[in-house]
């Protein structure tokens, strides 16, 4: 897995409350004065999108087969320069185009980056699908722990998250968002658990959530539409926290041959 950014830092967040409709994540990098920056492939995948469209401007679609009863798609928008077309193998890691604030709906240099959790074999590309299959891409990319020098280390801060509580002792819980014999792991604790979001798939919505470690899902409702958990805020914006590399400021003062020079620099936040 390889996060699409090496350096970057979150402008906007996924179903955030002043932005209940943004079914991504928007990574910017002015701040750490970069111009466009190259964008990398999540894991080994096939690009099934390369195209420019009016409010995405260049925007590039990659379908990644996770091998079990679901793949995942990874969506890259704004983008500068795209540099792979429809059919290309790629692998984690390659760079497939650069960063940049192309299309009508960029108010600024950033990646607008979306993933999809689609149906086993489902290999199409529609831009409808992204509210059928949404999920926030902090949750299976990997790009809520980047490493590396100079990187703004990201974390949901689980504190701050809404407990996703069973309103029955049954409540199935699954490894992957389908009613399967195979995916089960247990239940719902009666406790509850911290609620990551949703997705919709096969029909039902599914709660993301934390279980040992490992995110997990359970259906918020049955398929007479009988609720199974009760969520204290399904809107409640995800906390980030940001940890920053600073440079630290300078006074020093160098006498040499009897000239005495002041450095003074202020750090950078």
């Amino acid at each position: 897995m390889f996060p699409p950014l090496l350096r970057g830092y979150l402008t906007s967040g996924y179903l955030t409350k002043s932005r209940p409709t943004h079914d991504a994540i928007d990574v910017g990098w002015l701040k750490l004065l970069l111009k466009h920056p190259p964008i990398f492939a999540w894991d080994d995948g096939v690009v099934i999108a390369s195209y420019f469209m009016s409010g995405g401007g260049n925007t590039v679609a990659i379908l990644y087969d996770s091998g079990e009863i679901h793949w995942y798609q990874a969506r890259y928008l704004h983008l500068y320069i795209r540099n792979v077309k429809v059919g290309d193998r790629v692998v984690a890691g390659q760079v497939i185009g650069v960063g940049g604030n192309t299309g009508l709906n960029s108010t600024g240099d950033h990646l607008h980056y979306e993933m999809l959790i689609v149906p086993f074999g489902y290999r199409t590309y529609r831009y409808a699908d992204v509210r059928t299959f949404r999920v926030d891409p902090r949750l299976v990319t990997g790009f809520t722990d980047v490493t590396g020098e100079g990187i703004q280390k990201m974390n949901v801060n689980e504190d701050k998250l809404p407990l996703a509580i069973p309103l029955f002792n049954n409540v199935v819980l699954r490894s992957t968002p389908a009613i399967l014999d195979s995916n089960k792991i247990g239940h719902v604790p009666l406790a509850g658990l911290r609620y990551h979001g949703e997705l919709t798939m096969n029909g039902l919505k599914w709660a993301v959530l934390k279980h040992n470690g490992l995110f997990a899902y359970a259906a918020i409702a049955d398929k007479t539409g009988k609720a199974l958990l009760s969520i204290s805020d399904n809107t409640k914006e995800v906390i980030i926290e940001r940890i920053v590399q600073v440079e630290k400021p300078i006074n020093i003062t160098l006498q040499q041959d009897g000239v005495t020079v002041t450095v003074v620099k202020e750090g950078l936040k």
